[in-house]
């Protein structure tokens, strides 16, 4: 009878505790472990009916349920425990079903600034689509996620150039490395950028003038014939007011 009793011990009570799943943003990584108690362990976790989000995966042994969802769904899951314990009567072990709501939300539908340029969902221009799952615009170099002109940073982020490439003073700009921060002598006048070309991973030159900032689109002065012009005005005045007088 003892051992009976030992026997029938381990099948009190299994039962799945994990009753809530967090809601995850598709094309980021989303984990969340089952746990289970009771019974006889070690366990094994299966997906009973439904089907799990595009991307995400069951751990058998662990009960880890992990991945990178790929888009924006929602899926209703019932998991699966079972122990390793067998029945004196069936042989069989004992098993646990509980029902979770996988929510997962795409990046352009979250209300969170997940590419960090100040700009969130639709407003954003990577985001053509609420079920986006990435607020990124490959087509702009500023806001494609990528680090362009290798100098460890990529896009734009707020506050502009905290975290950011100095390039990008906007998602929108032409590149991450503007003539005013490419490390280059553009217009030959022995000036080096805003910094000298520091930033840019250089040694350290005389900087150019002509950069105020590190998003200067160019290094010449743009003193075209419409800036000569301006400056000979004065004088043309000055010269004809001393005809009238002498007149």
């Amino acid at each position: 009878m003892t051992e009976f009793a030992a026997q029938l011990a381990p099948q009190k009570s299994l039962a799945v505790i994990t009753f809530y799943a967090p809601q995850g943003i598709g094309g980021r990584s989303y984990a969340l472990q089952l746990r289970a108690w009771g019974g006889q362990t070690p366990y094994t976790w299966s997906v009973a009916e439904g089907g799990l989000p595009a991307g995400l995966f069951l751990d058998p042994t662990s009960g880890l349920l992990s991945g990178t969802p790929l888009r924006e769904e929602t899926r209703t899951v019932l998991f699966q425990v079972t122990d390793s314990s067998a029945s004196p009567l069936t042989g069989q072990s004992q098993l646990y079903q509980q029902s979770l709501t996988l929510n997962i939300r795409g990046s352009c539908n979250d209300s969170v600034d997940n590419d960090r340029d100040g700009l969130v969902d639709l407003l954003d221009p990577g985001c053509s689509d609420p079920a986006d799952t990435s607020e990124h615009a490959p087509g702009l170099p500023c806001d494609d996620g990528l680090d362009n002109d290798g100098d460890g940073r990529s896009d734009t982020e707020v506050p502009v150039g905290a975290l950011g490439d100095l390039g990008c003073a906007t998602s929108w700009s032409g590149g991450e490395a503007p003539a005013c921060q490419d490390g280059l002598d553009n217009d030959g006048d022995g000036g080096v950028d805003f910094d000298g070309g520091l930033s840019a991973g250089g040694a350290g030159e005389a900087p150019d003038p002509q950069c105020l900032t590190p998003f200067g689109r160019v290094e010449t002065p743009s003193c075209g014939l419409g800036f000569e012009l301006a400056l000979l005005i004065p004088a043309l005045a000055a010269l004809r007011g001393r005809r009238s007088r002498r007149r």
